[in-house]
């Protein structure tokens, strides 16, 4: 069994690659010049590590801890906990993770369990105050953290999912792939009370306004850019312990392809939350 990490905490709602919006000036005063992990974030924080630990929500211990420990866990330059999730990067099958998953559960010459025309309006509990919303066919991304540590603060976009060469379209192969991470992350989450959706919700389903804003959610980009993933080498990126802070920013978590035809349901739910937890 893959080790999992700490992204998905449900009193947090993080899943594989939650993002902490640029503003808000939460982290160390003196950012450091790009992410690091292990030994190497310790040592460039130095006299700031206790200001990232508490901006973590963990004792300096904890942290040094952390990141002595996990080789996924990095410091942003803000002093943000990010996960990059490199067990993706390779498959030692050599099939592709989703498009395998896809085919194990609905191999060649069985009917699809559901029909095509319902693939981007699927919902495992409609009404739920929190909605997981996995999003395949591309969002711009701006004013994040990701755009902060990755792109000088540019706008990108993070491209639509395709295997075929025809971005923007869905092929039947590509919407079994969607209807299969759609199940096999409803299937992670079903303990819980989540609405994971491959429909698109309004921006104040996914968005927490306030304190008080008890609706809200994050939007899982499962995409073929190369934006971050050309600089993080890994196949799902998340922020840890932020989706529930109050911003007028979404959270977003990125699920990058890194093969012509790799991606993983792993990458959505590397981190189930804990049943004790609250959303």
């Amino acid at each position: 069994m893959r080790r999992r990490h700490k992204l998905w905490n449900l009193s947090m709602v993080s899943l594989v690659a939650i993002v902490l919006p640029v503003r808000g000036g939460t982290g160390p005063d003196e950012p450091l010049a790009a992410p690091r992990s292990g030994s190497a974030a310790i040592t460039a924080l130095g006299g700031r590590l206790t200001a990232a630990a508490r901006t973590n929500g963990m004792t300096p211990d904890e942290l040094r801890a952390r990141l002595r420990k996990d080789p996924d866990a990095f410091i942003d330059r803000t002093g943000r906990m990010f996960v990059a999730d490199t067990e993706l990067v390779s498959n030692p099958s050599g099939e592709a993770p989703i498009e395998a998953a896809a085919a194990a559960s609905n191999p060649v010459g069985t009917s699809n369990p559901i029909p095509y025309v319902d693939t981007f309006r699927l919902h495992s509990k409609p009404g739920s105050q929190r909605v997981i919303y996995i999003d395949f066919d591309g969002h711009q991304v701006s004013g994040t953290a990701w755009n902060a540590n990755y792109t000088g603060a540019a706008p990108f976009l993070a491209d639509p999912y395709d295997t075929d060469g025809q971005p923007g379209t869905f092929s039947t192969s590509e919407m079994d792939v969607v209807q299969r991470v759609w199940q096999r992350v409803s299937e992670d989450y079903a303990p819980f009370d989540i609405d994971v959706t491959t429909e698109q919700p309004t921006q104040a389903a996914i968005t927490r306004t306030n304190n008080a804003d008890l609706t809200f959610g994050t939007r899982v980009i499962v995409t073929n850019t190369t934006a971050v993933f050309s600089k993080c080498n890994c196949g799902g990126i998340a922020y840890v312990g932020v989706n529930d802070l109050a911003t007028n920013h979404e959270a977003v978590k990125l699920t990058m392809r890194v093969s012509a035809n790799s991606a993983s349901p792993a990458a959505i739910s590397a981190e189930r939350p804990n049943p004790d937890d609250s959303l």
